[in-house]
């Protein structure tokens, strides 16, 4: 067989090879200006770029003005404040300030051209095509948009353009006067400066807001907001006379001797800060413990956690007194885990900043975020790199002119530094602080409030007062500086933008070689020129009109803290060290309290529902919970995960949600969801339910803070819900409704089953829904299920915008 194979393909080759080969097909390319003809496209490109000589006049100019193009990448330096409130973020108004000022820098510089004399419409030469600005959320989450009325120091604008290539020398001399220039004039009571301009590489693009992977914000603490505060100050501004006279008598000796000075400092200068006596109190090293302990802890890094597996590690920056319990341990295995990682890594961040790990900030955020401020919302998990106190400086006291002579007032000069701050995070911070210094909050406070599952109030420290009608409007809070990490490794990890002014390169004529653009674009080398030479002036200005001494209403605050705003938020920690113990006391008495439970009469129009619940559950019929749901739902693993075993899944009872929909309010686009079809008879006594409750119980409502009860009156019931998620054994995370849901208005929630606690928390209210029906608004307030013993299943019914009355259709039957 295998010869007879062999002869067949010799044969077979043979044949073909007598066979004669068809010529190539000529696919000759030809040039619609010369007619000439070419083997491939490539040989007609070369051709018409460079020897044609037949293609018409306006093309050719208009080849030759693209060829010029080149794409250029800038960055501008700006501060801002303003005197009074604005009602459009400060942030927005500042950016919209500078690029109306710089569109028409780049008017002048590039001029504007027609293309037909008889016709007005002007083409620019150049094209902005992309800006970003560092404190305008308009890549990120809203919640992490820059506060309201927030002044700024060292604001970044990245703007990526296009324009006609020039032999000139570089322009950013021509860009920084011309755009101040343009910017003078006050929009209202907002002052913007323009501080600095360097260029950027265009490849990679820099975009100021989603690659600033560090923002430093300052908070000016007046120094008698502390205990001992004034002797503290008063301590203080003699120590500073001391040093200012100290440095004179120096100055002095550098006149005589060019040798080193008596404190064996270089001619750079002396250290004012060595004191010659103790500060007084101990109010500020305190302060600045209390600081730490809102920083993120170091994790060990990749690596390490890799090579230790599972064994167990603290955080780098755990204090000693913590508790050794599970919250404060750390596995390799979490990363992985189904559920929340106890400890959240940081991402985006490079070298030991990716080893900080994230915590809640959901009690610090402002409370006009609702929804958006739940745990369960990844933008509120932040970091925050360090809180310390930077330097204390004296500032003209607010009374000087009303008593007619000079007096000073300290201020102390906080810096936190994170990847990126809730709206009020940093003065919550601040205020909680302050609060905690004085004793009246306890010194667990952070601890407390930084756990997913706990909601607390938090102090608000002041942002402004006064009213600012001749600029005597307090600054309190000010973004000092941005950092962009991968841009300083791509500099060879030496220096950031604008690092030359830090350098005190401010002599005229100063230039460092800059590193040559990349791409293809621009290959001119520039070099980084000292375009403000006023920058260390301009930078102290802004920080006069910044720092300022304290106003009577900020005093009036902190009494209002001392004896209305602490006292409620003690007792809003009772309530959760309460809430613990008296859970462990059900946990001694559950059996007890089970019976109790059980011998509990409750109302028997729940008797049909609770039955079909309890027989799905006894024939292990309950559904898989999807993979989003799961994610709220503690301690649940995802149907879709691998390591759930059926082994697992059957010595569990059975626990999970699902969702059915009411065939009555069925929209036709929207197809029935499969539980329908598996449970028909729950799905009817469900909605059965609702009516019911409707017509024959007061519904109560509540806000998160009050409890409404509803009449039962026919204009005033409840109009029936298209949807109801069914839950059993389910205990949810601290979050907000999401997904289709969206647009309702209302929620109905019931819990049914033998079961010891098991609460609806609504922003931190408890409400008992054992058979007690309550209504509120899911998607705009934060909710979780409290800890619960026994048998819970909860119902609750809600309508999305889709499935309004005008657009269901209504099936009888």
């Amino acid at each position: 067989m295998s010869g007879t194979s062999n002869d067949v393909t010799t044969a077979a080759a043979a044949a073909a090879a007598t066979i004669p080969k068809e010529a190539p097909a000529q696919n000759n390319h030809k040039c619609k200006f010369c007619s000439a003809t070419f083997p491939s496209r490539n040989a007609l490109f070369r051709h018409v770029r460079s020897s044609c000589t037949s293609i018409p006049l306006d093309q050719l100019q208009e080849r030759e003005e693209n060829a010029s193009v080149t794409r250029n990448s800038i960055a501008f330096k700006i501060a801002y404040f303003s005197s009074r409130q604005t009602e459009v973020p400060l942030a927005e108004v500042a950016g919209k300030c500078f690029m109306d000022a710089f569109r028409k820098t780049l008017e002048d510089y590039y001029g504007t051209k027609s293309n037909n004399q008889e016709d007005n419409n002007e083409k620019k030469q150049f094209n902005i095509i992309t800006t970003s600005q560092v404190s305008v959320t308009k890549q990120r989450h809203k919640s992490l948009s820059q506060e309201k009325n927030c002044a700024a120091l060292g604001d970044i604008i990245t703007i990526h353009y296009s324009a006609p290539q020039r032999s000139t020398e570089s322009p950013l001399k021509f860009f920084f006067e011309t755009t101040k220039k343009y910017m003078k004039g006050n929009i209202g009571n907002v002052q913007v400066i323009l501080l600095d301009v360097t260029w950027l590489p265009t490849k990679p693009f820099l975009h100021a807001e989603p690659d600033c992977t560090q923002r430093v914000y300052h908070y000016l603490l007046p120094l008698k907001w502390l205990p001992d505060g004034k002797l503290i100050e008063s301590w203080w501004l003699n120590e500073e006379k001391d040093a200012q006279l100290l440095q004179i008598q120096e100055k002095e000796k550098r006149n005589t001797t060019d040798t080193e000075n008596v404190n064996g400092v270089g001619l750079g200068g002396i250290h004012t800060g060595r004191f010659t006596s103790k500060p007084p109190s101990t109010s500020l090293r305190t302060l600045a413990k209390i600081l730490r302990g809102a920083v993120s802890d170091t994790l060990p890094n990749r690596k390490v956690r890799r090579r230790d597996g599972t064994k167990k590690r603290k955080p780098k920056n755990q204090h000693a007194d913590d508790d050794d319990d599970d919250n404060n341990e750390y596995t390799a295995l979490e990363e992985n885990s189904n559920d929340q990682s106890k400890f959240k890594m940081a991402s985006g961040r490079y070298g030991a900043l990716a080893n900080k790990q994230r915590k809640p900030f959901h009690n610090y955020a402002d409370p006009s975020l609702q929804g958006d401020a739940s745990p369960n919302n990844e933008p509120v998990w932040r970091v925050l790199d360090s809180a310390k106190i930077a330097r204390l400086c004296s500032v003209p006291s607010s009374s000087s002119s009303s008593l007619g002579k000079e007096e000073e007032e300290v201020i102390c000069i906080l810096e936190f530094r994170g990847d990126s701050f809730l709206p009020q995070q940093v003065r919550r911070i601040v205020g909680t602080s302050i609060a905690m210094a004085h004793g009246w909050l306890p010194a667990n406070m952070f601890d407390v409030s930084l756990d997913k599952d706990v909601f607390l109030e938090t102090v608000l420290a002041p942002s402004s007062f006064g009213d600012g009608e001749h600029g005597g409007g307090s600054i309190r809070l000010y973004m000092e500086e941005s950092r962009f990490h991968f841009d300083q490794l791509c500099r060879g990890g030496k220096k950031s933008l604008f690092e030359r002014h830090q350098n005190d390169v401010v002599n005229k004529g100063d230039s460092n070689e800059n590193e040559q653009k990349e791409g293809g674009d621009n290959n001119n080398e520039k070099k980084e020129e000292i375009v403000n030479e006023n920058y260390t002036q301009d930078i102290k200005w802004v920080q006069s009109q910044l720092y300022s001494s304290s106003s009577n209403e900020e005093d009036v605050w902190l009494e209002e803290v001392r004896d209305v705003i602490a006292p409620r938020i003690r007792k809003q920690l009772a309530a959760v060290s309460n809430l613990h113990q008296k859970q462990q006391q059900q946990e001694q008495n559950l059996d007890q309290l089970l019976l109790q439970k059980q011998q509990t009469h409750f109302p028997d129009c729940y008797n049909a529902t609770l039955a079909l619940l309890r027989n799905i559950v006894e024939t292990n019929r309950w559904p898989d919970t999807s993979v989003a749901r799961s994610k709220v739902i503690r301690s649940l693993p995802s149907s879709s995960s691998s390591t759930t075993t059926e082994a697992s899944k059957a010595s569990s009872p059975s626990s999970g949600s699902f969702t059915v929909v009411n065939p009555k309010r069925q929209v036709s686009s929207y197809n029935l969801p499969l539980a329908n079809a598996l449970f028909p008879d729950l799905v009817k006594a469900v909605f059965e339910l609702e009516e019911t409750l409707s017509k024959e119980h007061t519904l109560k409502q509540t806000d998160g803070k009050t409890l409404l009860e509803h009449s039962k009156e026919e204009e005033q019931r409840r109009p029936p819900s298209s949807h109801c998620a069914i839950n059993c054994n389910a205990q949810f995370t601290p979050h907000v409704d999401s997904g289709r849901g969206s647009g309702q208005s209302l929620s109905m929630i019931v819990g049914l089953g033998d079961y010891i606690g098991g609460e609806l928390a609504v922003e931190g209210s408890m409400y008992d829904i054992r058979y007690e029906p309550l209504e509120f608004d899911g998607w705009k307030l934060r909710h979780w299920t409290n800890m619960y013993q026994g048998e819970r299943f909860s119902l609750v019914w809600f309508t999305p915008a889709e499935f309004s009355v005008d657009a269901a259709t209504t099936q009888e039957g």
